[in-house]
């Protein structure tokens, strides 16, 4: 039994089938391939059409699946979708009623329509499957743990009509137990409360690391007073009061670009821990309700890595395993595991997962070389026989280089595969890396990957037995070796860790252990490969272009060492330069009051996607027939001005603006 398993809206990249669709519609799209039980293949969309959290149909990352797996559309049995049928029609309709000039079509047709016109065939739609959310959710966790009897947590923004799901999950079936409603919702609670510190959807993890330089208690009570914890794991709440109950206790929401101070700190504090309390509450009750000494977590609140240690550290199970993939795009998993087990159970065999190593290939045909030849004028690159060796010597001698390996990880953390790397020892690193190639917080704070073998040696380890391979828990640092990993040590002593094991990630594990050789600290700073201004890198032109927008010392492909060639600006006057296909550019008559002001401006045309201003020339180029920078000046006799120009273009390069590609004749 193949199944295709699919969490997305129902647009595609060139057309918004109703337009301004919101952000939150159906996000974090994504597709997974799974076989009898077992995931072949999963990724999400956004790595394939680089726009973060897209909610766009997972056409790319459904074919990305089945090339992975060797497998055409026609080999697919079933197509499983995260949400049930009805509710998506309902939300569809509330949709129609807001744009009545969009024609009525429901989400089996749609999801039909989509995979039939990347896969160029008709698609009948009773091969579609809807799945209710938790129990997609549920499943993805569940099936995915190797528990024999587990209890399972779903903790989201809400499903269908529920916002909390607990089930008693077995080899014989996933019995519900409880649900809570959508106004008592944990993940609105955090949304509605990061929107008062400035941060909105998607930010909520920004929030969770400036908790611990906070005080919870100056705020404690007012969020008590949203809350009441009840008998047999019960609560009130309503987030919906939320921000009135703030504003009228005279809280001053911070702006957007405003600096964080001390009542910001102690605002987000008090926010995590009333999170942890309530949560606490209810699976303690259930817990004790079922004897369950087995805990499998799910939902996008389970991506709160200090809620999940808060839990792991709890005392109250004996096992715990955490979705690598919580939020919406692991349902994809869950989905297609739920129909395979309904539609095929004497073959359906789970297995507890084993890595996370799901996506495509950086390089699918293999030639790096060949890529990279074509950006010669920007990079030189030599392959290295022993590039672990290579890349520990450089992080040791104090280099942050881009890591790039094998299949991306399916998730949003990057655990060895698509990394930034850097000596987790200097306390300056952090805010190196922050400033320089993330474009971030300076708060923020990142995370340490140790070789497994030697994970007690620098962690606190609770007695509950879990998996520390994908980040998904804040542990303690232990206090001996704290000053001695300033960069990945948080204010408060923890760290959300990743531990490498060899048989799971040899290139990776060899690279720590060769960093710990030279050290003595088999430890490395591990943050995903991207910037501010889009998801994690997936190909080798992705990585490339990230390398040279931001401060990254050196690039690491498979077993190649890539480094800028001398910083010149002329090297960029001969790169053609294009516009993304989600990007537009626009010239407005601004009225003031001696008459009017041209401005010019370009910007992504996805919903809520980003503007920028620029200078009349760059407009002028970009809606001009030039190429190139130096036929643009060149035609304007305006050479003079080509090193403003290129300045001005990478800066919109930085930003995913505009794309320089690369020149197909440079030389070597």
């Amino acid at each position: 039994m193949l199944v295709l398993g699919l969490s997305c809206c129902f647009a595609d990249l060139e057309n918004d089938f109703i337009p301004g669709l919101p952000t939150w519609f159906y996000h974090d799209s994504a597709a997974s391939l799974v076989r009898d039980g077992k995931v072949l293949a999963a990724v999400e969309e956004e790595r394939l059409i680089r726009i973060k959290h897209t909610n766009k149909f997972s056409r790319r990352s459904a074919r990305a699946c089945l090339e992975q797996a060797g497998a055409t559309f026609d080999d697919v049995d079933r197509i499983a979708f995260f949400f049930c049928e009805g509710h998506t029609d309902k939300e569809l309709g509330l949709q129609y009623l807001q744009h009545p000039e969009v024609p009525v079509r429901y989400c089996r047709e749609l999801i039909a329509e989509q995979l039939g016109k990347e896969f160029s065939r008709t698609v009948d739609p009773e091969r579609i499957v809807f799945v209710q959310h938790h129990l997609s959710h549920a499943y993805s966790t569940y099936c995915q743990s190797g528990f024999d009897e587990s209890l399972v947590l779903v903790i989201d923004g809400n499903g269908e009509n529920e916002s909390i799901s607990l089930f008693h999950a077995s080899d014989t079936g996933m019995e519900q137990l409880h649900s809570f409603p959508i106004e008592k919702s944990m993940g609105h609670l955090y949304l509605q409360s990061i929107e008062l510190l400035g941060y909105k959807r998607f930010d909520e993890y920004k929030v969770m690391g400036l908790a611990p330089y906070g005080d919870p208690e100056v705020y404690e009570e007012l969020f008590q007073g949203l809350y009441e914890l009840l008998p047999n794991g019960d609560f009130s709440f309503d987030w919906r009061r939320v921000q009135p109950h703030f504003l009228a206790a005279g809280f001053e929401p911070r702006r957007r670009g405003e600096p964080f101070n001390q009542r910001h700190r102690d605002f987000a504090a008090a926010l995590q821990r009333t999170l942890e309390r309530i949560v606490l509450h209810i699976v303690r009750h259930w817990r004790e309700a079922t004897g369950l000494r087995s805990l499998c977590v799910a939902g996008g609140v389970g991506h709160n890595s200090t809620l999940n240690g808060t839990l792991l550290y709890s005392g109250l199970f004996d096992d715990m395993f955490v979705d690598p993939a919580s939020h919406d795009a692991g349902a994809s998993i869950g989905a297609a595991l739920y129909v395979a087990r309904q539609e095929s159970p004497q073959t359906f065999r789970p297995s507890s997962v084993e890595h996370v190593y799901l996506g495509p290939e950086a390089s699918p045909n293999g030639d790096v070389i060949a890529q990279l030849k074509s950006w010669s004028t920007l990079v030189e690159f030599e392959r290295v026989e022993d590039i672990a060796s290579a890349a520990a010597q450089l992080i040791s001698d104090g280099a942050v280089i881009g890591w790039v390996q094998g299949r991306s990880e399916f998730g949003p953390r990057a655990l060895g595969n698509r990394s930034i790397l850097a000596d987790p020892r200097p306390r300056a690193n952090q805010d190196r890396v922050n400033e320089l190639i993330k474009r971030r917080e300076a708060y923020r704070p990142f995370a340490p990957a140790i070789l497994a073998e030697r994970a007690a040696d620098y962690l606190v380890l609770p007695a509950t037995r879990t998996r520390f391979d994908f980040m998904s828990y804040v542990v303690e640092v232990r206090p001996e070796v704290r000053p001695l990993l300033g960069a990945v040590t948080h204010v408060d002593g923890t760290t959300r860790a990743q531990t490498v094991d060899r048989c799971h990630n040899e290139r990776f594990w060899s690279l720590i252990h060769d960093f710990g050789e030279l050290t003595g600290v088999p430890v490395l700073l591990n943050t995903s490969f991207n910037n501010n201004a889009e998801p994690i890198v997936q190909t080798t032109a992705d990585a490339v272009r990230c390398f040279l927008t931001t401060g990254l010392d050196c690039l690491v492909i498979d077993d190649v060492l890539i480094r800028r060639r001398c910083e010149n600006w002329r090297n960029y006057l001969d790169l053609p330069v294009t516009l993304p296909p989600t990007v537009s550019v626009y010239q407005n008559d601004n009225a003031v009051p001696d008459g009017r002001e041209r401005s010019h401006e370009v910007h992504f045309t996805y919903t809520e996607g980003k503007t920028t201003g620029i200078s009349a020339e760059m407009f002028a180029f970009l809606t001009g027939p030039a190429a190139t920078l130096r036929e643009f000046t060149a035609a304007r006799g305006a050479g003079d001005r080509a090193e403003g120009l290129v300045a001005e273009a990478r800066r919109l390069w930085q930003d995913r603006f505009i794309e320089f590609l690369p020149g197909l004749d440079a030389a070597v």
